[in-house]
């Protein structure tokens, strides 16, 4: 592993068998791109009865992650799947994200924390996002705050 793919992997805090296997920035679109990877016969607990199992196939995914300096930044890496005779085939969670989310965990915090003091529209102007996902991770916060208690 290269430097770069190193500072990458710690920033991340990854654990084996993830790792960072290459960096692209592309300086006219100003998009950092972080792809991960997993090692090859790794074998990853299975959602449900958490029992360890060998990758069945995987699909490759993407998630939106806080902006490096200004640049928006994208993790990329395929998710793997298991198989289990009880459980069936089931998607691995990704220690970086929830499952089905398209954005990473501490980029949902960032959105949660300020969207407690900004409306949802300011606070996906700041970040630099043009994806109504946005609205989904705020909406709820926005809508609690607004309920009115009787007492």
């Amino acid at each position: 592993m290269n430097h770069e793919n190193a500072l990458f992997s710690a920033a991340f805090g990854l654990q084996p068998p993830y790792k960072v296997i290459k960096v692209d920035f592309n300086i006219e679109t100003g998009e950092l791109h972080i792809h991960l990877d997993y090692s090859g016969g790794s074998e990853f607990p299975r959602p449900e009865c958490t029992a360890s199992s060998k990758v069945y196939d995987a699909k490759p995914r993407r998630w939106r992650h806080l902006n490096f300096f200004e640049h928006r930044t994208y993790l990329h890496a395929p998710v793997p799947r298991v198989n289990c005779l009880r459980c069936g085939v089931k998607t691995v969670r990704v220690p970086w994200s929830r499952p089905e989310s398209g954005f990473t965990l501490l980029f949902e915090a960032i959105v949660i924390m300020l969207c407690q003091s900004m409306p949802v529209n300011a606070v996906a102007r700041m970040l630099n996002v043009h994806d109504t996902r946005i609205w989904r991770i705020g909406s709820g916060i926005t809508s609690r705050r607004r309920v009115r208690r009787s007492t």
